[in-house]
């Protein structure tokens, strides 16, 4: 309360006093030059807040150039402390992107940058500043990182993170190469010893540690289909700017990968089908490996299907074919076999499903029919 008296007697307390009192025409008499869109700003946040801000910001930099260790060409080595002047016009960028509404983020911060004479970073170098991800051998930093703001993120939920470990070997083919600082291939446990030295063996595998949330999203979850599509539409940004020219894009039937296809442009159920979408003319394929699959399960689960003239396809006939090559001890020029019908375990192989759904046994059953 005492505040808000403190608001009322401060000067920007009266001048809005004085506005509401006289507001007694129409929002057409009321003349939009005379709006200040600076006295507006600092009625949404006064300098106080701008003051601390501008002093918190300096000191985390501080902060934070003590304790990295950052080469000459790191962003960090070029960073200069700033002042009050820009934070009030980050201030307002702000309030100018929420005014000014765009269908994304990335629209209005282009606009942004345009009439702000392009003083603003250009998008691909934020996303380059973003995407650099040191792959050397040992803990990613980045991931410490992450997983101390997930941590402080479930804090504030009274929330403690709990996660299941995991680690698994993945083999490499065996070599060394230059990545333009030191050889690359030889065993390396990410401590820093011995990292140049080519008197270590070289490695065959890569061990990997990977921690798996229990009680939480970990660490981006894109189960809807526009968050699937919004990580399509940056990833073909960023191949673009490489100068590569992206036609196909390829994807199993999830439900959310058919959701994704439609925010993104394309229609995959009829009718009136459409299966491309512009950025530009990207063409989508369903994994053929998958429609295998799918389709061999659910043969298997139905039994029977019918075709367009509501003819029976029965899976009986296949264990018909089955039971007669091991009968007659002749198999009819088929790879079908009793796994084939009991691929429960092994569902996952797409070569048990091909043949099971291939040309010879379909001419075998013909064969058999006539």
């Amino acid at each position: 309360m005492e505040e808000y008296k403190e608001f009322l007697e401060s000067e920007y307390g009266a001048s809005v006093q004085r506005m509401i009192s006289n507001n007694e025409h129409s929002d057409s008499e009321i003349d939009d030059s005379d709006v200040d869109p600076d006295f507006i700003s600092q009625l949404i946040v006064d300098d106080k807040i701008i003051l601390k801000i501008f002093e918190e910001t300096n000191l985390y930099a501080q902060q934070k150039l003590s304790l990295s260790q950052y080469s000459t060409n790191s962003r960090l080595s070029k960073w200069t402390n700033t002042n009050l002047e820009e934070m009030h016009n980050w201030l307002r960028l702000i309030l100018w992107m929420g005014l000014v509404q765009l269908p994304e983020i990335t629209a209005a911060y282009k606009y942004v940058r345009q009439v702000s004479n392009k003083c603003l970073p250009h998008p691909s170098t934020l996303r380059k500043w973003y995407a650099v991800v040191d792959g050397a051998p040992g803990f990613t930093k980045g991931s410490i990182n992450a997983i101390q703001i997930k941590v402080a993120e479930m804090k504030l939920k009274d929330k403690t993170l709990v996660c299941g470990m995991m680690i698994d070997e993945i083999s490499i083919k065996e070599g060394t190469h230059f990545n333009g600082t030191r050889n690359q291939g030889y065993i390396s446990y990410g401590t820093g010893l011995n990292a140049d030295t080519d008197t270590l063996p070289l490695a065959k595998e890569a061990i990997v540690i990977m921690l798996v949330a229990l009680n939480s999203n970990w660490l981006f979850s894109a189960k809807s289909g526009s968050e699937k599509a919004n990580l399509i539409n940056i990833a073909l940004v960023i191949v673009y700017d490489t100068g590569v020219l992206v036609k196909t894009l390829t994807f199993d039937v999830a439900a959310s990968n058919i959701s994704m296809a439609t925010s993104l442009g394309a229609k995959l159920y009829p009718p009136d089908m459409k299966t491309f979408f512009s950025h530009p003319k990207i063409f989508i394929f369903l994994d053929p490996c998958h429609m295998l699959k799918l389709c061999r399960k659910t043969f298997g689960d139905w039994k029977t299907l019918y075709d367009k003239d509501g003819r029976e396809i029965k899976w009986e006939l296949l264990k018909q074919i089955i039971d007669l090559q091991e009968s007659a001890q002749l198999h009819l020029a088929t790879k079908i076999r009793p796994r084939h019908i009991n691929y429960y375990k092994e569902k996952m192989k797409v070569k048990l499903a091909a043949q099971t759904l291939s040309e010879s046994v379909a001419k075998a059953l013909t064969y058999c029919t006539e």
